[in-house]
């Protein structure tokens, strides 16, 4: 079961604000994946609840416990680079 083992400092009334005050709907599921995390619900329940994959909660919280926010960031599309 994967659970969230580092709160860099973050406490959960922060996590819920960053859920209420986030405007992006990427960056709102991922904090809304957090916090599910850290109420108990498994990456499966999580993944149902978002409509993702289970693996990318997984991605999601394992990037949050070594980077913290920065761990949860977008990462740009690899491919072809426009000019």
């Amino acid at each position: 079961m994967i659970k969230i083992t580092n709160m860099h400092g973050l406490t959960k009334e922060d996590i819920k604000h960053k859920i209420r005050k986030s405007n992006d709907i990427r960056e709102h599921e991922r904090w809304i994946c957090i916090n599910s995390c850290i109420e108990g619900y498994t990456a499966p329940e999580i993944a149902c609840i978002i409509d993702r994959d289970e693996q990318t909660i997984r991605d999601w919280i394992t990037g949050f416990n070594e980077d913290g926010i920065e761990g949860l960031k977008r990462e740009n599309p690899k491919g072809k680079k426009k000019d």
